[in-house]
């Protein structure tokens, strides 16, 4: 798989490796090493966020196309982690 050149095709790498994962593990490991990398390469934390919520929009926007009964758990499981991590990373105001 060639390297992504933007945010946009990370995402949507990512999501392609959530729909094929194998487990919830799996899947959580996919989304830390991408907020992970997202970190090392001192994306701004506003940044984050917004990749963040454009993951959830492309998860649900999926998950209505997905057919495959794994595809759509996947895609489940990775929604309820990433709003976790979004709840994780959002400051209280």
């Amino acid at each position: 798989m060639p390297k992504p050149r933007n945010l946009n095709e990370y995402r949507c790498n990512l999501i392609n490796k959530i729909l094929l994962s194998r487990s919830e593990e799996e899947i959580r490991r996919y989304i830390d090493a991408a907020l992970k990398s997202l970190q090392y390469h001192n994306v701004h934390g506003h940044i984050t966020m917004r990749f963040i919520e454009k993951l959830l929009q492309e998860l649900d926007r999926t998950h209505e196309r997905a057919l495959d009964p794994r595809e759509c758990s996947n895609i489940r499981s990775a929604g309820e982690y990433v709003n976790l991590m979004k709840m994780t990373l959002m400051p209280v105001q």
